[in-house]
């Protein structure tokens, strides 16, 4: 038998479910636990997959899956492995791409824009002999990647991999923000980046925090965050923050992504 780390989970109304493969005389029994509605809603759309084997003893398989949803607010997204009892015919194990829906949650202000998501999976001692590839799941579609289109391979110990890979912090979000533009320093070819907007809680701390490349981008991405000391208060107020964008500028510039909108911004004007 062959089994993901995981169960696979189906929406609460299903307490079992069965899944037909091929040939039509295998079926793949997949139990599914009674969970909030909230939790287990799929996602409106994959839009890609990638797949990255870690070079361990033994070796694990990385699964990054990006998809749009109609609105913002959308948290604990994940990959939820299906459950296999004889391992796919065609090598490609199936996973569902599920977040908790905040439209469910008394409270919750979200805004209806289309919002880019992530989920990773890291599989441990996967069955390298059985796995050719993956089809990742959401309510409206799915998207297949197969090991062998470019996949790629990292080392234990690298620390991309090890960051990655890391949980996600629960104290930071990423927030809005009005205007962004790079001024010049008072010192010659240096400039920095300025960003105004109004943040949700008086005491709320707006950091900006450049993303992490293994090369230079095209457009460097840096995200505006907010975190609370504690307990937050809940009142509107401005903010200005600045940051230097002294070597972490891409070949073009940098990209400036709050919770609802990113904002691209040549440098090129400006180092001219």
């Amino acid at each position: 038998m062959c089994f993901p780390p995981t169960v696979w989970f189906k929406p609460p109304w299903e307490l079992l479910y069965t899944r037909s493969r091929t040939p039509e005389t295998l079926k793949a029994v997949q139990v599914a636990l009674v969970k909030p509605v909230a939790y287990l809603l799929s996602y409106r759309q994959v839009t890609d997959v990638g797949l990255a084997i870690l070079e361990s003893a033994p070796p694990k398989l990385r699964i990054l899956a990006s998809g749009t949803v109609g609105s913002t607010g959308w948290e604990n997204a994940h990959l939820v492995p299906y459950r296999y009892f004889v391992a796919p015919l065609d090598g490609i194990w199936e996973f569902d791409f599920v977040a908790e829906d905040p439209s469910t949650e008394l409270g919750i202000i979200t805004t209806p824009t289309l919002t880019d998501i992530d989920a990773r999976y890291v599989w441990d001692n996967y069955p390298q002999t059985s796995v050719k590839g993956v089809r990742v799941y959401s309510s409206t579609n799915n998207v297949v990647k197969m090991l062998d289109d470019n996949f790629v391979t990292g080392g234990s110990n690298d620390v991309m991999t090890l960051f990655q890979d890391a949980p996600k912090s629960e104290s930071a979000r990423l927030i809005d923000f009005k205007e962004a533009e790079i001024r010049p320093g008072f010192v010659n070819d240096t400039y920095f980046l300025v960003i105004t907007g109004t943040k949700p809680y008086l005491n709320m701390e707006v950091r900006l925090i450049p993303l992490v490349y293994v090369q230079q981008p095209d457009y460097w991405g840096i995200e505006v965050v907010g975190t609370l000391p504690g307990v937050g208060l809940p009142a509107e107020a401005d903010y200005t923050i600045s940051i230097s964008v002294d070597g972490i500028r891409g070949t073009k510039g940098v990209e400036v992504i709050g919770a609802t909108k990113r904002k691209a911004i040549s440098a090129k004007q400006h180092t001219n």
